[in-house]
């Protein structure tokens, strides 16, 4: 099995060309700088003699398996930049969308930033059990002090993953979130 290093689709091993994006797999030259990876369960095998692995199915130019960058035009990722930042700040998620209905980067960005106020949302949940156990006599203590504790520690991964996005957007990178940055609402 072989993926396409244009776009990541998975191919199978006797099409010439991908069936997403159309980039040729066999018979490539220099002009179309088509990359094929060729994906076992070992190894990672470049045909072309370029460096990089990617058996998630993403680009092999990206940084990382969770960099989606190569997926979407620099001129998009520049004229939604200030969107795509306002959508990790909670409920504004859906700003790339209303202001950009047509750009891939805005609906990535906001798919994260719903994902990271879900987050939030479940986690505030959690902190408000915490702190409303901790009204019980003898042991409520003990809720308050892991309340308390589970409260700081959400605010700073939450500050984090706002600064982490913050710089990848600044940085012109489509990065997602670490741990939930695979789910998807918005497509």
């Amino acid at each position: 099995m072989r993926t396409c290093a244009s776009c990541g689709a998975i191919m199978t091993d006797d099409e010439t060309k991908c069936p997403k994006c159309g980039a040729l797999v066999n018979g490539f030259n220099a002009k179309e700088k088509a990359q094929t990876i060729d994906v076992d369960d070992s190894a990672v095998h470049v045909e072309n003699g370029s460096a990089g692995s990617s058996s998630s199915g993403y680009s092999q130019n990206s940084r990382h398996a969770y960099d989606h960058t190569d997926e979407f035009s620099q001129q998009d990722i520049q004229e939604t930049k200030v969107m795509c930042i306002l959508a990790y700040l909670g409920i504004l998620f859906f700003l790339p969308l209303v202001v950009y209905p047509d750009s891939k980067v805005g609906r990535f960005h906001a798919n994260q930033g719903l994902i990271l106020l879900i987050v939030s949302v479940i986690l505030s949940v959690l902190i408000s059990t915490l702190t409303a156990l901790g009204m019980l006599p003898l042991i409520g203590f003990l809720f308050r002090i892991v309340g308390y504790i589970t409260s700081t520690v959400t605010g700073l991964v939450m500050l984090g993953a706002f600064l982490y996005e913050l710089f990848n957007i600044i940085g012109n990178r489509a990065v997602e979130l670490p741990l939930v940055g695979r789910i998807r609402f918005i497509r």
